[in-house]
């Protein structure tokens, strides 16, 4: 599945792995035990899919807006881990595990502090644009 093949990459980038070790979780962070355990961290989510058909029906492609939520407890550290995502996978197309992703492209960047929470973040969302099996 394309989710997973792209948190397997982002796992081994190694100026990605440098910041986080292995802090990378599908849709949130983990709840429980200290920050220190979880943070920095990466929080990746698929934010809206289509599949794209002709008269001829699916062609057996996907273009996906996939969020990466980057998470620090100091901006410096997020900014750090952002960049490092930005510059592994904007213009990306290749192979990655199972997936053919014909371009993967950064759409937008925010960053925002969590008063709540008392944490730091950065949104990528990309464009990913990959093949379906």
């Amino acid at each position: 599945m394309m989710i997973e093949d792209l948190a397997a990459g982002i796992k081994a980038v190694a100026a990605v792995a440098a910041i986080l070790g292995t802090n990378v979780y599908g849709v949130q962070l983990p709840q429980k035990g200290a920050p220190s355990n979880y943070m920095p961290g990466l929080v990746y989510q698929i934010v809206s899919a289509s599949r794209p058909d002709t008269m001829q029906g699916f062609k057996g492609f996907n273009i996906a807006k996939v969020q990466m939520m980057c998470i620090a407890m100091d901006y410096k550290t997020v900014r750090q881990l952002a960049d490092a995502v930005r510059k592994a996978f904007d213009g990306f197309s290749g192979a990655m595990g199972a997936t053919q992703f014909w371009g993967v492209f950064l759409d937008t960047e925010r960053d925002m502090y969590e008063p709540d929470a008392l944490h730091y973040r950065v949104d990528l969302d990309f464009k990913v644009i990959h093949r379906e099996p």
